[in-house]
């Protein structure tokens, strides 16, 4: 039962924080994303996942990832009546709700742009949690499950996600032709433009060929990169039609911070890890991490190379098996440190050193030891580290 409990904390804990400062206002979207980020760098440091989830329950466990899509809607809409909040269409809204659960408060507007933007990025740190929750829901064979998983991506501005990931990423994953899988030297900041940038040519190259010889018509209306856009900009527009500018634009930043966070997890899940193109992935190939926090928070992502070995296997069944790179102290403490990369160069150089030591097959080497050849001296403060 406790382990039940464990992956249900978003439904339970963390969503009804999240409306309690929406509705306090304040400092609180502040102290609610402070807050949580020091949990995550405490706990991992404390406390490490079991190996195994002894509680399996798939429709329990559905039941729990589905519940992020309306908990977030509800989110956002908490959000919208702090950036309008004499908007006459919300207040009758929020006060109907009050005049039937009385234990609910009216929002208390914030007071200044400090305030506001707390909350925000508060919104946008849950909704990069969510992509972890699309994530497990877009490897799903259940086509109910699958579409949950693009609605998901698409209050985050990413529809596009489930088909770079899947027919991109897992295919190509620790090689240089995956744009999601960072290379050594590039900081999280190169990262993240070269990750957006690749998985839309990915995206449109996939849906390109897929309806290469389909009428015009159609493959303008079934292209699903396209589609996947329109289920993000029309919401959009709706929020700025109804509400004002000022919900479409925090609604944008948003969806920068839940790709950044995203894209963010990607970087220090396989940043260095180089595989030989048409070789078998292991887990080798993907750094993992035992802390709780972070494998609770992100749904076991954290046993992430076991996902690229069997990427259709839900969370719940992952185990960790202590046969990929760890990050020992969590990823959000690792991807702290890539914020500054000097920093991040410290830390990772001598694991990168491990790994291609003890973990690299001798292609495997040969294809560092010709990047670092490679390598930009601009860029290489990592590599010239473990080249020494």
């Amino acid at each position: 039962m406790l382990t039940c409990l464990r992956f249900s904390l978003f439904p339970l804990l963390l969503f009804p924080l999240l409306y309690a400062a929406l509705l306090y206002g304040g400092h609180a979207g502040w102290w609610y994303t402070l807050g949580l980020i020091a949990a995550y760098l405490v706990v991992d440091n404390i406390a490490e996942a079991p190996s195994t989830v002894s509680f399996q329950s798939g429709t329990y466990y559905n039941a729990v990832l589905l519940m992020h899509l309306p908990l977030s809607i509800l989110a956002l809409t908490l959000l919208f009546w702090q950036s309008a909040a004499d908007h006459t269409g919300l207040r009758s809204i929020a006060e109907g709700l009050h005049e039937r659960l009385p234990f609910l408060p009216l929002p208390t507007p914030v007071s200044n742009a400090f305030e506001y933007w707390g909350l925000v990025i508060a919104v946008g740190f849950v909704f990069g949690h969510n992509t972890a929750v699309a994530h497990e829901l877009m490897h799903r064979r259940n086509r109910g499950l699958f579409e949950a998983s693009r609605l998901l991506f698409a209050l985050c501005g990413d529809a596009q996600v489930v088909i770079s990931h899947i027919h991109s990423h897992h295919t190509k994953v620790a090689t240089a032709d995956d744009p999601t899988s960072a290379r050594r030297g590039d900081s999280i900041y190169r990262h993240f433009l070269r990750a957006v940038r690749g998985q839309y040519r990915d995206s449109l190259g996939f849906e390109r060929n897929r309806l290469a010889k389909a009428h015009p018509v159609r493959r303008l209306l079934c292209n699903q990169v396209i589609n996947g856009a329109l289920l993000s900009i029309i919401p959009l527009l709706l929020a700025g039609s109804l509400v004002g500018l000022s919900a479409l634009i925090s609604w944008l930043v948003v969806m920068l911070i839940a790709k950044w966070l995203l894209e963010a997890i990607n970087y220090v899940q396989h940043y260095g890890l180089v595989r030989v193109p048409g070789s078998a992935i292991e887990a080798r190939h993907s750094w993992e991490s035992q802390g709780l926090a972070s494998t609770l928070g992100l749904y076991n992502a954290t046993r992430h190379g076991g996902h690229h070995v069997n990427g259709n296997e839900p969370f719940w069944q992952l185990e960790y098996h202590g046969t990929a790179p760890v990050h020992p102290y969590g990823y959000m403490f690792a991807i702290s440190l890539a914020l500054i990369p000097p920093l991040w160069s410290s830390y990772i150089g001598p694991r990168l050193n491990h790994w291609d030591s003890n973990m690299a097959s001798a292609e495997e080497q040969t294809l560092v030891r010709l990047s670092l050849a490679e390598t930009k001296p601009s860029r290489s403060s990592t590599s010239t580290a473990e080249a020494k």
